[in-house]
């Protein structure tokens, strides 16, 4: 998010911002190794790999060296990169501005179509981690390992608690507006966030992408917006790409924290797609609706969230237990698929203090303390764009 450097309230400038790396107001310009694009939300700007990195080693410094240039460039400008999942005063509805120049017909036939000064279209920062697959065989394998760890996903990752200056009542208040908001005039375009059971290309565009495309045509007369980036699931497929974008985590405190997550769930998808504790047949059978009521509590609690049910459990690895927390899945995911040695170090601390401390959410809660105000809140949220600044952990 670009923020007022000292009053922090949200500043839409990105095409600015662009253009000073780029020129010209450009949606994207590729900068080095990195591209900076926008959002349809004129404050939000967006950082990317050019194409895909073989592994997650150096990226870290790679977006904290990017983020410093964004934010030397901001300075001029008095405004900042603020992080988290979600702007925790923002009110969209009043606040937001949408990409004006090229692309911008696209920005607003989506506003047209779906009201994007909303929380879930305008105030929505989230880290996505594109995972490739070569055929049908690979892609059922990814998919139905993604649908068994997306539920408590937010356990580790959740960053938002706050919105219009309120706590939500939920650790990842960035997936219920997305929820809300993303699917309230077509449901199929985020379903409960957690996919169908869908395990080839074939099934997944006749029962996910062509529902979704009859159901959109109402709001886009146009045929501009029928495409699969509108697929906005907590794990939605490229085909195009060959990949499958989790889209599950809010944004952290910093890269080193974005990378962390991302490479704890990578290395634990690894594992189960390789069926070390249950076999894809197992893992494919999961119904949507179990697994998306796992997820609600794992958004509202966090690593908190109980987990009562020892088939999922087992699959995960943990056949002995009946009844275990979020928290505890993640703990022993951590100390068994994260290698012992050749891991990037850099990690470490980010994934301790998660594992010990909780998610971003919960911290940030904590340092609020109860009763908060705003000035209380602009402190927190302060040292929180100066922990991004500096790399470092909240």
């Amino acid at each position: 998010m670009i923020v007022d450097r000292r009053s922090l309230d949200p500043m839409p400038i990105a095409d600015r911002l662009i253009a000073a790396a780029a020129g010209s107001a450009l949606p994207r310009a590729r900068v080095n190794d990195m591209t900076w694009s926008s959002g349809p939300a004129l404050h939000v700007v967006r950082l990317k790999t050019n194409g895909p990195a073989p592994d997650l080693s150096g990226l870290a410094e790679k977006f904290s060296g990017h983020l410093a240039r964004m934010n030397s460039i901001l300075g001029f400008m008095g405004a900042r990169i603020m992080p988290g999942g979600a702007h925790p005063w923002m009110d969209p509805a009043k606040q937001a501005r949408l990409w004006p120049h090229q692309e911008g017909d696209l920005h607003a036939a989506c506003d047209r179509a779906f009201d994007c000064k909303t929380h879930g279209w305008s105030n929505v920062q989230g880290v996505h981690v594109s995972i490739p697959f070569e055929d049908d065989r690979e892609f059922a394998g990814l998919h139905a390992a993604t649908r068994l760890l997306l539920p408590i996903m937010p356990a580790v990752a959740a960053s938002s608690p706050i919105l219009e200056g309120r706590s939500t009542g939920l650790l990842d208040g960035r997936l219920e507006v997305l929820r809300r908001d993303r699917g309230a005039r077509v449901p199929s375009m985020t379903a409960s966030l957690v996919p169908e059971k869908v395990f080839s290309r074939r099934d997944y565009e006749r029962r996910i992408l062509k529902r979704m495309y009859k159901e959109i045509k109402k709001q886009d007369r146009d045929k501009v917006l029928r495409q699969e980036s509108l697929n906005f699931r907590g794990a939605a497929a490229r085909f195009e790409d060959k990949s499958l974008e989790i889209r599950m985590l809010d944004a952290q405190e910093c890269p080193r924290a974005d990378l962390a997550v991302a490479a704890l769930i990578v290395r634990s998808l690894e594992y189960l797609a390789a069926e070390t504790w249950s076999g894809l047949d197992e893992q494919m059978a999961w119904e949507d609706e179990v697994l998306a009521a796992m997820l609600r509590d794992a958004e509202r609690d966090g690593p908190g969230a109980v987990i009562k049910n020892p088939d999922y459990l087992r699959n995960l690895g943990l056949p002995t237990r009946r009844v275990c927390t979020a928290g505890e899945i993640w703990l022993h995911l951590a100390k068994t698929c994260l290698p012992t040695e050749g891991f990037d170090e850099l990690w470490e601390a980010p994934l301790k203090r998660i594992l010990t401390d909780g998610p971003l959410a919960r911290r940030i809660l904590d340092d609020l303390g109860e009763g908060f105000g705003p000035d209380r809140l602009r402190q927190t949220y302060q040292r929180l764009c100066d922990c991004l600044g500096k790399d470092e952990i909240f």
